[in-house]
């Protein structure tokens, strides 16, 4: 309204100035409409300022996305699953579970558990430690099962993660990875008498739990990582061939004759359970595959 009154009032100045012959008049008039338009666009892009504030608060009241105030949509139970089966198998997921408990309870029994695990997870382990009793072995348990299945609900929809990875830096897990021992057997904890591939399970299970909660692994981070992972390839083999083990990671191969062997001596049971474990070796055989992929083996 009042830039409605401003502008007629200018209109009526401009008229009334191309009627009066004063030169005096003429730059006075023409100095007040130049100070009146310039108050006339100010006060313009005040209201179109005001008004961009104001969408951004519909835009952000409504889910902050800026598209119309939509609020952002989560995937539902469902599509969760079929997501979750996509990207590994049951036990596969099972499996990185069980690591990422493990290092969820190294972090939990280490000076920086307040720093890197959420709140909640550490009053959960804390409730599941009490609820265990005063044996040490059940408290563990308790706490890593407890750890197991937080690990397993992890969706990037929920913010759900119980470690907050963004605090995590290579030194914290690299640490871990350095102090894992075997828990059992006669090289039960010395360092580095692990075998590669538990190592590399971890570090696949952190990177699984990476991915289930949309978090993106730091450039810097991921680098890292690899060096180290393949430095700890060349240091497990170092370590057998000090203490006299095999200078030699995985498995060792079977040869033909021993495959032979196998279809001969099953071949002279009569239980018929027999037919099929030489059928099934054979095929395996064949195909040069797993044993779990010959188990979901489709034959056209």
């Amino acid at each position: 309204a009042r830039k409605r009154k401003r502008r007629s009032r200018n209109a009526a100045r401009r008229g009334g100035d191309n009627d009066v012959s004063s030169g005096d008049n003429d730059v006075s008039d023409t100095s007040h409409d130049v100070m009146d338009d310039d108050n006339a666009v100010e006060s313009s892009s005040d209201e179109d300022d005001s008004s961009d504030d104001e969408e951004e608060d519909i835009n952000s009241s409504g889910g902050g996305d800026g598209r119309g105030g939509r609020a952002r949509q989560k995937q539902t139970a469902a599509v969760k699953e079929v997501m979750n089966t996509m990207c590994v198998d049951e036990k596969a997921k099972d499996c990185y579970a069980n690591e990422n408990a493990d290092f969820a309870l190294h972090l939990f029994n280490s000076d920086v558990k307040e720093d890197i695990l959420e709140p909640w997870f550490i009053d959960g382990m804390e409730n599941a430690k009490d609820v265990a009793g005063s044996n040490v072995k059940k408290q563990e348990s308790a706490m890593r099962k407890y750890a197991k299945s937080k690990m397993l609900e992890v969706h990037e929809d929920d913010s759900n993660c119980p470690i907050c990875l963004t605090k995590m830096g290579f030194e914290v897990y690299s640490q871990y990875l350095s102090e894992r021992t075997p828990k059992r057997g006669k090289n039960k904890g010395k360092l580095w008498a692990l075998s590669k591939s538990v190592y590399d399970k971890s570090r696949s299970g952190l990177v699984h739990l990476y991915r289930l909660s949309g978090t993106k692994m730091p450039k810097r981070f991921n680098g890292q990582l690899r060096q180290f992972m393949s430095g700890i390839s060349k240091k497990v083999t170092n370590e057998k061939v000090k203490r006299g083990d095999a200078g030699r990671i995985g498995k060792k191969k079977m040869s033909f004759a021993v495959y032979k062997t196998l279809c001969e001596k099953m071949m002279e049971e009569e239980d018929k359970e027999f037919i099929f474990a030489r059928l099934f070796l054979i095929l395996e055989w064949n195909l040069m595959a797993r044993s779990e992929s010959v188990v979901h083996a489709h034959i056209n």
